[in-house]
């Protein structure tokens, strides 16, 4: 199946670039400005030499991702990858989720995964994830939400259709990924058995 990708939008970014290069030219200003008096020159020089060399690495990181934005969202045919908070799960397979419908919370809409198992899941990846993706997780379960909570605000996309869509995508994945299990299996089972039909086939040439 093709992977589908959700990113933030550009548009986004461009707030972010533009605040990020002012940030760089008020730092270069404190290096060139010829209306800060001698004896603090060599302050605001330094303050401004260190400050314009992290501002422009920074505007170069915003300028990259201006061009190729962070995904929120991938789904491809092994399962769902959320990175669209500081602590979502990351990666979680089709076969351990369960519902995928649209949730809200105070008047904002995410897309809801269930994930029925989420409790042992965590425990048994141990430093898989962090203190903060486990806080998250019991904070959603305790308020009634699903344990992963999907934000696609940044994306622009509507929430409805991207959880409607992920629905049957999932539905889809799981049964080629079920089709492709029987497949090997009968593969398996003629590879173990290859000479199973030559005794009839040796019958039938030599009675003809």
């Amino acid at each position: 199946m093709k992977p589908i990708i959700i990113r933030r939008k550009r548009s986004g970014q461009a707030v972010l670039l533009f605040c990020s290069a002012m940030v760089f030219v008020f730092f270069l200003l404190m290096i060139f400005s010829s209306e800060i008096s001698e004896e603090f020159r060599g302050f605001f020089s330094a303050v401004g030499w260190i400050g314009s060399i992290l501002a422009g690495a920074n505007l170069l990181l915003k300028i990259r991702r201006m061009i190729h934005p962070r995904p929120l969202l991938i789904a491809n045919s092994e399962g769902i990858f959320d990175f669209s908070t500081s602590a979502s799960l990351g990666f979680i397979p089709w076969e351990e989720t369960g519902k995928i419908k649209l949730f809200a919370v105070h008047g904002e809409r995410f897309v809801g995964v269930e994930i029925p198992h989420i409790r042992e899941i965590l425990e048994k990846a141990g430093s898989r994830y962090t203190a903060a993706q486990k806080n998250a997780v019991k904070s959603n379960l305790s308020l009634g939400h699903p344990p992963m909570l999907i934000q696609l605000l940044r994306s622009g996309e509507n929430p409805s259709s991207i959880a409607e869509f992920l629905a049957d995508y999932k539905q889809e994945a799981l049964r080629q990924k079920k089709e492709s299990i029987h497949e090997d299996a009968d593969t398996s089972s003629s590879q173990k058995h290859p000479n199973s039909l030559r005794p009839a086939f040796l019958h039938h040439s030599r009675k003809g």
